[in-house]
């Protein structure tokens, strides 16, 4: 909730992108966001896929490769997701290898869970101060 409150109280500018043909095209940087901002959202629901398929195309735009600032944005997001992905298929994993009383390996999974539960961590972390630096104060609200 804090993360779409953020989109729409920050007013971002609008980055000009020069194109092939060498002309200005302004690109509502504030609408860049707020599809990073969804992708956080379908992380948070559990739909890593949909948050993939976003950074996905995102990464592929001009604005992200216009602005240093999105582009770390994008490199953070995308690690985030793919951790939760991970941590998603190693959750099923353990459950598995407990059912089937398999113990050892689920321990050992679980490790493993841990270990990228910490990267994911850092790359939330991350994530929020990329936009706190854009609009210090703002995310604190």
């Amino acid at each position: 909730m804090a993360m779409i409150y953020i989109g729409h109280v920050i007013t971002w500018p609008s980055l000009l992108i020069p194109n092939p043909l060498n002309e200005k095209l302004s690109v509502n940087t504030q609408g860049v966001l707020q599809l990073y901002i969804t992708a956080l959202e379908l992380n948070a629901l559990g739909n890593y896929a949909g948050a993939q398929n976003i950074t996905r195309i995102l990464g592929i735009t001009a604005a992200v490769k216009a602005s240093p600032l999105i582009s770390q944005l994008h490199v953070h997001e995308s690690k985030l997701t793919n951790y939760l992905a991970q941590l998603r298929s190693i959750y099923y994993e353990t459950i598995n290898s407990l059912s089937v009383g398999n113990y050892s390996g689920a321990r050992s999974l679980a490790l493993e869970g841990l270990l990228i539960d910490g990267e994911a961590n850092g790359e939330l972390n991350a994530i929020l101060n990329i936009l706190n630096s854009a609009a210090p104060g703002n995310v604190g609200r």
